[in-house]
């Protein structure tokens, strides 16, 4: 009986242990995480900002510029929204609000909708070709 009581008070003194060093480990991720999404938050404004000035939408270009620089930015932007999900998920994990970035999804809706827009524009290029 002894011998099961000292058992006992071994695995109670292992558990606390295991919950002290979970508990330093949750402070060091919840750290992380929010000097993740303080940087985060950076680095889309500043991507914003990019895209405004270097973007596909920058007047006078030529379309072919465009479309190039539409797939450079929709790259970068499937980077940042990869992030953003990564982010999202430690928010949910840690019960934090989610933060919003409406920089990032209003490129995400120009992005899509020049992608179309594009994409209609190299068809009719496509089809106009054979009549030249």
């Amino acid at each position: 009986r002894r011998q099961r009581q000292m058992c006992i008070r071994d695995r109670i003194s292992e558990a606390e242990r295991k919950q002290k060093d979970l508990q330093t480990a949750q402070s060091h991720y919840l750290k992380e995480l929010k000097s993740n999404v303080k940087n985060f938050i950076q680095e889309v404004q500043e991507f914003r900002k990019v895209y405004e000035k270097k973007g596909p939408m920058v007047p006078g270009i030529e379309p072919k510029e465009a479309i190039e620089r539409l797939r450079r930015f929709e790259d970068e932007y499937f980077v940042k929204e990869r992030m953003y999900t990564i982010n999202k998920s430690g928010e949910d994990l840690f019960g934090l609000p989610n933060q919003s970035y409406p920089e990032l999804e209003r490129t995400s809706a120009e992005l899509k909708n020049l992608k179309r827009l594009y994409g209609l524009y190299l068809s009719l290029i496509h089809i106009s070709e054979p009549t030249r």
